[in-house]
Protein backbone atom coordinates (compact mmCIF):
# COMPACT_ATOMS: atom_id res chain seq x y z
CA UNK A 1 0.00 0.00 0.00
CA UNK A 2 2.77 2.16 0.57
CA UNK A 3 4.65 1.62 -2.43
CA UNK A 4 1.05 2.98 -4.16
CA UNK A 5 0.65 6.08 -2.39
CA UNK A 6 4.55 6.75 -2.58
CA UNK A 7 4.30 6.36 -6.77
CA UNK A 8 0.93 8.46 -6.98
CA UNK A 9 3.39 11.12 -5.05
CA UNK A 10 5.86 10.75 -7.22
CA UNK A 11 4.11 10.99 -10.36
CA UNK A 12 1.60 13.74 -9.15
CA UNK A 13 5.26 15.80 -8.29
CA UNK A 14 6.38 14.99 -11.95
CA UNK A 15 3.38 16.36 -13.68
CA UNK A 16 3.27 19.35 -11.84
CA UNK A 17 6.87 20.16 -12.62
CA UNK A 18 6.44 19.44 -16.02
CA UNK A 19 3.51 21.61 -16.40
CA UNK A 20 5.70 24.14 -14.98
CA UNK A 21 8.50 24.17 -16.88
CA UNK A 22 6.22 24.29 -20.19
CA UNK A 23 4.31 26.67 -18.83
CA UNK A 24 7.58 28.78 -18.54
CA UNK A 25 8.54 28.32 -21.94
CA UNK A 26 5.79 29.07 -24.01
CA UNK A 27 5.10 32.85 -24.89
CA UNK A 28 2.25 33.85 -25.07
CA UNK A 29 0.39 35.47 -28.38
CA UNK A 30 -2.48 37.57 -27.94
CA UNK A 31 -4.94 37.64 -30.04
CA UNK A 32 -6.06 40.97 -29.58
CA UNK A 33 -4.11 43.68 -27.49
CA UNK A 34 -4.33 47.14 -25.63
CA UNK A 35 -2.20 48.38 -28.62
CA UNK A 36 -2.69 46.83 -31.67
CA UNK A 37 0.83 46.72 -33.79
CA UNK A 38 0.92 48.52 -37.11
CA UNK A 39 2.97 47.87 -40.27
CA UNK A 40 5.42 51.40 -40.58
CA UNK A 41 3.92 54.13 -42.13
CA UNK A 42 0.31 52.48 -41.89
CA UNK A 43 -1.76 49.40 -43.71
CA UNK A 44 -1.59 51.66 -46.97
CA UNK A 45 1.87 51.83 -47.08
CA UNK A 46 2.20 48.35 -46.11
CA UNK A 47 -0.30 47.22 -49.13
CA UNK A 48 1.78 49.23 -51.47
CA UNK A 49 4.63 46.99 -50.39
CA UNK A 50 2.78 44.17 -50.91
CA UNK A 51 1.59 45.74 -54.20
CA UNK A 52 4.98 46.29 -55.42
CA UNK A 53 6.61 43.26 -54.21
CA UNK A 54 4.45 40.20 -54.82
CA UNK A 55 4.78 39.43 -58.67
CA UNK A 56 2.28 37.27 -60.14
CA UNK A 57 3.70 33.78 -61.13
CA UNK A 58 3.38 32.53 -64.64
CA UNK A 59 1.22 29.66 -63.97
CA UNK A 60 -1.66 32.21 -62.73
CA UNK A 61 -1.29 34.35 -65.50
CA UNK A 62 -1.76 31.45 -67.71
CA UNK A 63 -4.82 30.03 -65.82
CA UNK A 64 -6.21 33.95 -65.10
CA UNK A 65 -5.89 33.59 -61.50
CA UNK A 66 -5.72 36.51 -59.51
CA UNK A 67 -7.67 37.31 -56.12
CA UNK A 68 -7.42 37.68 -52.25
CA UNK A 69 -4.87 35.18 -50.56
CA UNK A 70 -5.96 35.18 -46.30
CA UNK A 71 -2.75 34.98 -44.27
CA UNK A 72 -2.23 34.79 -40.11
CA UNK A 73 0.87 35.46 -38.83
CA UNK A 74 2.57 37.05 -35.28
CA UNK A 75 3.63 40.14 -35.30
CA UNK A 76 6.31 39.23 -32.50
CA UNK A 77 8.06 41.59 -29.99
CA UNK A 78 10.35 42.99 -31.88
CA UNK A 79 8.03 43.65 -34.86
CA UNK A 80 9.22 41.31 -36.54
CA UNK A 81 6.42 38.17 -39.04
CA UNK A 82 6.60 35.01 -37.87
CA UNK A 83 4.79 31.78 -38.25
CA UNK A 84 3.04 33.06 -41.64
CA UNK A 85 0.99 31.01 -42.88
CA UNK A 86 -2.52 30.49 -45.78
CA UNK A 87 -5.69 30.57 -44.29
CA UNK A 88 -7.63 31.15 -47.55
CA UNK A 89 -5.61 30.49 -50.66
CA UNK A 90 -5.87 31.11 -54.58
CA UNK A 91 -3.24 28.62 -55.53
CA UNK A 92 -1.30 28.57 -58.45
CA UNK A 93 1.89 29.60 -56.77
CA UNK A 94 0.22 32.68 -55.29
CA UNK A 95 0.35 32.11 -51.88
CA UNK A 96 3.68 31.15 -51.62
CA UNK A 97 4.44 34.38 -53.37
CA UNK A 98 2.79 35.88 -50.62
CA UNK A 99 4.51 34.02 -48.21
CA UNK A 100 7.62 35.17 -49.56
CA UNK A 101 6.60 38.47 -49.68
CA UNK A 102 5.82 38.44 -45.74
CA UNK A 103 9.09 36.72 -44.89
CA UNK A 104 11.09 39.73 -46.16
CA UNK A 105 8.50 42.82 -45.07
CA UNK A 106 9.11 45.44 -43.14
CA UNK A 107 9.01 45.05 -39.31
CA UNK A 108 6.23 46.67 -37.95
CA UNK A 109 5.86 48.49 -34.26
CA UNK A 110 4.66 45.43 -31.81
CA UNK A 111 1.86 45.29 -30.08
CA UNK A 112 1.72 46.73 -26.44
CA UNK A 113 -0.55 45.51 -23.43
CA UNK A 114 0.13 47.24 -20.41
CA UNK A 115 3.37 48.94 -21.93
CA UNK A 116 4.77 46.37 -22.96
CA UNK A 117 5.71 44.94 -26.50
CA UNK A 118 3.62 41.49 -27.08
CA UNK A 119 4.04 38.54 -29.75
CA UNK A 120 0.08 39.73 -31.65
CA UNK A 121 -1.25 37.24 -34.04
CA UNK A 122 -2.56 38.95 -37.16
CA UNK A 123 -5.19 38.28 -39.55
CA UNK A 124 -4.85 39.93 -43.45
CA UNK A 125 -6.04 39.74 -46.82
CA UNK A 126 -3.06 40.20 -49.14
CA UNK A 127 -3.84 41.08 -53.09
CA UNK A 128 -2.61 38.94 -55.94
CA UNK A 129 -3.30 41.11 -59.35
Amino acid sequence: MTKITFFHFLFGFLCIYSLKITAQNTEVVYKVSEHPPTPQGGLSSFYSYTEDNIKRPTQAKQKGIKGQVFVQFVVEKDGALSNIKVIKGIGAGCDEEVIKCLKNAPRWKPGKQRGQNVRVQQTLAIAVK
